[in-house]
C-alpha cells in the first residue's frame, strides 16, 4: 500500500494494465525503501485518526495517511511501546464501558418493569369503579334481590336507564354481595393510590438512569468512566470497589469541558458529578445555566463575572453545546432552558446531577457538530 502510494498508483489497479510509466513510478519507490533500509535513516511515525486514535506506525513518514496527523517519535521501541499502551488503553475502555452499559441497562429494564406494573395497578383502579357502582345498585334493589348467581337491574346512573347483569356469589346474601364488592373497589382505588405514588418515583428513576446512559455515550477517558461507575456505587446500583469518600465533596475526579467564546467562559459537565459541581461550585448568582428541556443532558454554565448582559451569539454557543452534549444530539430545533444560575435548586435528597429551575426562557436550536468540534480544537 505504502509503496503505491508513493508511486501515484491506486491499490486496487490491476498489474495487467500497468504501463512503462507505472512501473518506472514503482520501481522509484522500490528504490526508495531500498535506500532507507541500507542507510537506516528511520523516522519512527505514528499516525492518528480524526479523533486521535493511532491507526498506524511505520519507521518513515505514511504517504498513505497524508490527510491525517502524523506525530514523529525518537525511536521505534518508544514508539511501538506508546501504539500498543494505546490499543490497550482502548481496549480496557471498551470493556469497562461495557460492563457499565450492561448495568445500566439492566436497571433500566427493572425499572421498566416495576413501571408497567404500577401502571397496572393504576389502570385496575379505574376499572374498580364498576365494582362500587354494582355495589350501589345491588344495595338500592336490595327489596326484590334473591340469593343467586346474577342479579338483572336497571342502571339509575347512565344517561340513559338500562338493564345490567351484575355478577353475584350464590353463597351469599345480596347485601353480602355489596358490601364484597365495595370491599373490592375499596382495595383497587387504595392499591391504585400507592402504584401511582410509586411511579413518580420510578418515572424520576427512569430519568436519572437515562442520565447516567447519556454520560456514558459522551463518555471519552477511562477517568470519564470511573466517575460513571463510582456514581452508580453511591446510588446503591453497584457494590462498591473503591474506598469510600465524603458524598458531600461533589469536586469530580477529571475536569468538565471548558471552552473560551470570545471573553466568555463556557463550561460543560460530562456527566452527573460534573453537573453538580459546575452548578453548585464553580458556579455563580450571575452566571448563565443552560440544560435541555425534558431529557437528559449537561449543565452548561457560562461565566459572567462582570454582570453584563450575554449577547446572543454567546447564548446560542452555549445552546448549541447543551443540546450537543444531550440525548437530543441528532435532534432538530431542541428546546434549551437558560435562567440564571441563582434560580437553580437543587432538592433535598435530590440524585446527582438532578436540580430544578424557575425564571427561564428557552432557546429552540438545532445541534451543530462543526462549531463544537471546532470549539474543541480550541479548547482551553
Amino acid at each position: 500500500m505504502e509503496l503505491t502510494a508513493r508511486a501515484g498508483i491506486d491499490p486496487d489497479y490491476r498489474l495487467e494494465f500497468m504501463g512503462e510509466y507505472e512501473y518506472q513510478n514503482l520501481n522509484q519507490s522500490l528504490i526508495w525503501l531500498k535506500n532507507l533500509l541500507d542507510t537506516k535513516e528511520y523516522q519512527p511515525t505514528l499516525v492518528n485518526d480524526n479523533d486521535d486514535n493511532p491507526i498506524a506506525f511505520a519507521p518513515f513518514f505514511l504517504q498513505q495517511f497524508s490527510d491525517f496527523n502524523q506525530a514523529a517519535f525518537s525511536s521505534m521501541s518508544s514508539l511501538v511501546e506508546f501504539f500498543i499502551g494505546r490499543l490497550e488503553e482502548k481496549n480496557i475502555f471498551k470493556q469497562k464501558a461495557s460492563d457499565l452499559e450492561k448495568i445500566i441497562e439492566r436497571e433500566l429494564e427493572r425499572c421498566q418493569r416495576k413501571l408497567a406494573l404500577q401502571m397496572e395497578k393504576i389502570a385496575e383502579g379505574k376499572e374498580a369503579e364498576k365494582y362500587r357502582l354494582w355495589g350501589e345498585l345491588i344495595i338500592a334493589n336490595l327489596y326484590h334481590l334473591q340469593q343467586a348467581k346474577e342479579a338483572r337491574v336497571i342502571n339509575l346512573y347512565s344517561e340513559k336507564p338500562e338493564e345490567i347483569i351484575i355478577p353475584l356469589d350464590s353463597n351469599l346474601t345480596p347485601n353480602e354481595n355489596a358490601q364484597k364488592y365495595f370491599k373490592k373497589y375499596s382495595k383497587a382505588k387504595q392499591g391504585a393510590q400507592k402504584a401511582a405514588d410509586q411511579s413518580k418515583a420510578t418515572v424520576e428513576e427512569i430519568s436519572y438512569l437515562e442520565s447516567i446512559k447519556n454520560s456514558l455515550e459522551r463518555a471519552e477517558k477511562v477517568n470519564d468512566l470511573q466517575e460513571i461507575r463510582l456514581e452508580l456505587e453511591e446510588s446503591g446500583y453497584v457494590k462498591a470497589k473503591t474506598i469510600k469518600t465524603n458524598k458531600t465533596n461533589i469536586q469530580p475526579q477529571s475536569d468538565p469541558l471548558t471552552f473560551q467564546v470570545k471573553e466568555y467562559k463556557i463550561l460543560v459537565g460530562k456527566n452527573n458529578k460534573q453537573n453538580d459541581y459546575i452548578t453548585f461550585k464553580l458556579g455563580k448568582n450571575e452566571d448563565m445555566w443552560l440544560h435541555v428541556k425534558d431529557i437528559p443532558g449537561s449543565h452548561v454554565i457560562i461565566k459572567n463575572p462582570g454582570k453584563k448582559e450575554i449577547p446572543k451569539s454567546i447564548l446560542d454557543e452555549a445552546a448549541n453545546l447543551a443540546a450537543y452534549y444531550s440525548k437530543g444530539r441528532y435532534s432538530a430545533l431542541v428546546p434549551v432552558d437558560y435562567t440564571l444560575r441563582k434560580n437553580v435548586k437543587k432538592p433535598g435528597g435530590a440524585k446527582p446531577g438532578m436540580v430544578i429551575y424557575e425564571n427561564q426562557k428557552t432557546i429552540y436550536i438545532t445541534p451543530d457538530e462543526e462549531k463544537v468540534l471546532q470549539l474543541l480544537k480550541n479548547q482551553s
